[in-house]
């Protein structure tokens, strides 16, 4: 009896070694199967991640592409059924292909040079609005005619005034005779006829 109670036990203690091991086994497939699907995935990723830097790269070059026939007007025309005739236009200045950039700089150059001109324009405006009225006040003053006009000499035109007064300044008159004697002070900002002695 004795013999049959630890065979008993011997029985029981093996099937619990060997429900353990069961489990246990069960256990190592589960988490060999997630490794595996683990691997699996790992793969698959990788093999995705390739095709869209893939893509991506593809839609860049074309993105590019697609610049470049936008910027010189790159056209293909099939002649025959083999024959495909490529035509495109570019700038050069000197022995150099004008650039995108290139341009972007000159335009921008040349609409700072068109603001300091328009700057320009506005004081020269000025100025001559300023002489325009000095002018008219002489006329108004002293009565003189004025007779405007142009030569063009070596493509550039000359303009000329000729004026006509009959009231002269006495000072001008006196110029003639006093220039001589003609002194400037600049502290006072005036000028002087010094006598002669």
């Amino acid at each position: 009896m004795k013999d049959e109670k630890s065979l008993e036990t011997i029985l029981k203690a093996t099937e619990e070694v060997r429900t353990f091991f069961k489990g246990i086994r069960k256990i190592f497939l589960i988490l060999l199967s997630l490794v595996v699907l683990l691997f699996v995935l790992l793969i698959i990723s990788t093999t995705y991640n390739t095709k869209l830097e893939n893509l991506n790269s593809e839609l860049e070059n074309q993105k590019i592409d697609s610049i470049i026939k936008t910027i010189m007007d790159i056209k293909r025309v099939q002649k025959n059924d083999s024959t495909i005739t490529t035509s495109y236009s570019y700038q050069v200045r000197g022995d150099k292909i004008v650039t995108y950039n290139e341009l972007v700089n000159e335009k921008d150059s040349l609409r700072n040079t068109i603001d300091s001109l328009k700057l320009l324009r506005i004081k020269l405006k000025s100025k001559n609005s300023e002489l325009d009225q000095k002018l008219k006040m002489i006329i108004d003053n002293y009565g003189i005619k004025f007779t405007e006009f142009y030569k063009i000499k070596n493509k550039d035109t000359i303009n000329y005034l000729r004026l006509e007064g009959k009231k002269i300044d006495s000072a001008l008159i006196l110029l003639e005779h006093y220039r001589k004697n003609l002194s400037y002070d600049k502290e006072k900002n005036k000028w002087y006829i010094i006598e002669n002695k």
